[in-house]
């Protein structure tokens, strides 16, 4: 233990029983906020990579593309299909692609080109 958390721990000792709740509390609060900003960043370069690698393949029909993104998680142990249905509907959210009942449409190529 570090000599910062072992200063922290004996005066937390000091404590009431409410004020070590109260506090409890807060730092569960202020991990779970740092948590939430280190995992959307996280699922914004996973979008990003994902993109990136549809654009050289551009699968076609919806079962190609979802064959797609689970291909890309092979390696990793695998994806739910709930997870692939997320990732598709953000793609469709952010406008890079469109489906048209069972085609895959790309909008965005120009753009993300051009970057």
């Amino acid at each position: 233990m570090s000599m910062l958390l072992s200063g922290l721990v004996e005066k937390v000792k000091e404590l009431s029983y409410r004020e070590k709740l109260k506090l409890a509390q807060k730092l569960i609060q202020m991990a779970c906020i740092e948590e939430e900003r280190l995992n959307s960043a996280s699922q914004a370069e996973e979008m990003e990579t994902i993109k990136k690698r549809l654009l050289k393949s551009k699968p076609a029909k919806y079962d190609a593309l979802t064959n797609f993104i689970k291909a890309m998680y092979n390696f990793n142990g695998g994806i739910e299909d709930a997870k692939v249905t997320k990732i598709i509907e953000n793609l469709q959210k952010s406008k890079f692609i469109r489906l048209d009942k069972n085609k895959v449409e790309y909008l965005t190529i120009e753009k993300t080109l051009s970057k």
